[in-house]
């Protein structure tokens, strides 16, 4: 449970560009943990992203698109190109 005080600031923030780092519960499964036993929640304002948790009704869980020796991946199409038999599916949202 977050405190008060805690629930109001990340209501008055989200959807919106940041990223909170907050203490795990128990309800957080081991392998998402860090060491420090605390977790990353974002709540984007993006309308495709949002609609796709709204669909699955469960949140999303996901990290950077990071390749050895090439870097971060942004572009969908090398996004796509590189883990085309890994994927279901790429999103280009703009």
């Amino acid at each position: 449970n977050l405190p008060n005080k805690v629930f109001r600031v990340l209501k008055k923030i989200y959807p919106g560009p940041y990223t909170s780092i907050l203490n795990a519960s128990k309800l957080v499964p081991k392998v998402a943990l860090n060491r420090q036993k605390t977790v990353g929640i974002r709540i984007p304002k993006n309308n495709i992203t949002l609609s796709i948790v709204k669909l699955l009704g469960e949140p999303i869980v996901s990290t950077s698109v990071y390749v050895d020796g090439v870097g971060y991946l942004e572009v969908p199409e090398d996004i796509n190109e590189h883990y085309r038999n890994d994927v279901a599916l790429v999103v280009d949202g703009g």
